[in-house]
């Protein structure tokens, strides 16, 4: 099983992309890593963008009446510091957030929650810490406490004003645009690309009762093989437990409606 880039997901994707970023949630007990870039699109004409950004907003809600022109995509970190400053009061929920690359982590963190893996060292989030926690009496499944782990990133995305979220993305939806072109998709466009992996988040079917799991060698697998065979972003949120992803999918969702009603 993959290590839970959960915290990528709901940052990212739902607490904002703007470079939130959603997290790399990582289970040092419940992963196969796999460093593989993005499969890149061989498509022979341009698609039709279904959800166009606007011109540039002003960032962080308005709250300067004159914006400084957007730096260059790999210059971009001052930009993301300082916008965690303002939107995330808590000291210690910033230190979740790796600012290094930010834009860039983030796209490719996004664009790869609905495949089988995520590229472990570009997620934009922090590891989640301890270990892996296992229930081995009669059953074997996840451990309610593990559950627990996941409290700081689920805060995390639930701190964050969508609204001032909202206006950051979109401000600096050009670099986002930028590094998704960069990442081998020269037509494409990441804001149909980011609507899609909500979407598909948001249709993680929720699990009620133990996980159940199985151990064939070393690592984990759910015992379950619908559960098994699905993608990484959605075996994040079950893996997270069924109130941490249900606080997430609330987030995505506000996220979701918030964006489409300005796009």
């Amino acid at each position: 099983m993959q290590k839970s880039y959960v915290w990528l997901i709901v940052l990212l994707v739902s607490a904002g992309i703007a470079g939130i970023l959603y997290y790399e949630m990582r289970q040092a007990d419940m992963t196969v890593e796999q460093d593989t870039p993005a499969t890149t699109t061989d498509s022979p004409g341009a698609p039709a963008i279904r959800h166009p950004v606007p011109g540039q907003e002003p960032s962080l809600g308005g709250e300067h009446s004159e914006e400084a022109p957007l730096p260059a995509l790999d210059e971009s970190d001052s930009v993301i510091q300082d916008a965690l400053i303002r939107m995330i009061a808590s000291a210690q929920l910033q230190k979740l957030v790796v600012v290094q690359n930010f834009i860039r982590r983030a796209v490719i963190t996004i664009d790869n929650l609905p495949r089988a893996t995520i590229p472990r060292k570009d997620i934009p989030l922090t590891a989640v810490t301890g270990r892996f926690v296992v229930n081995e009496t009669g059953s074997l499944a996840i451990g309610a406490d593990n559950y627990q782990r996941y409290n700081a990133y689920v805060e995390l995305v639930e701190s964050v004003n969508t609204d001032k979220l909202l206006s950051l993305y979109l401000h600096l939806y050009p670099l986002f645009q930028q590094a998704y072109q960069d990442l081998g998709y020269p037509e494409g466009y990441f804001n149909d690309r980011l609507i899609d992996v909500i979407d598909h988040l948001l249709a993680t079917p929720e699990i009620a009762g133990p996980i159940l799991l199985v151990q064939p060698h070393v690592l984990y697998q759910y015992a379950n093989p619908q559960i098994e065979g699905l993608s990484a972003g959605q075996k994040l949120l079950i893996r997270m437990g069924l109130d941490n992803a249900r606080r997430v999918k609330t987030e995505l969702l506000k996220f979701r409606n918030g964006l489409l009603a300005r796009t």
